[in-house]
């Protein structure tokens, strides 16, 4: 939240990232919700990566289309079990 990087190199007038960040932490605090939310990865325009809580997901990927355009919100599904040895 207090990176300065959050805005593109070649002007700050592009906030889109900043915001993403606020509008999450926003909800999260609004539901009283536990979650996260920070930037992801560099290179790709403003990405942010949110964990947010499965049964309020539906109502965040709205928020945050209404904010972004439609399908702004990509879900990941992470699996139930963490680094597997051996496999390689």
């Amino acid at each position: 939240m207090m990176l300065q990087n959050v805005y593109p190199e070649n002007g700050g007038a592009d906030q889109s990232l900043a915001l993403g960040l606020t509008l999450t932490r926003q909800y999260f605090l609004e539901r009283g919700a536990v979650g996260a939310c920070r930037v992801h990865g560099g290179g790709f325009a403003g990405t942010i990566l949110a964990v947010v809580p499965q049964d309020l997901f539906t109502e965040y990927r709205h928020v945050m289309d209404r904010a972004f355009g439609a399908h702004a919100t990509q879900p990941l599904h992470v699996r139930n079990h963490g680094l597997i040895y051996g496999a390689f």
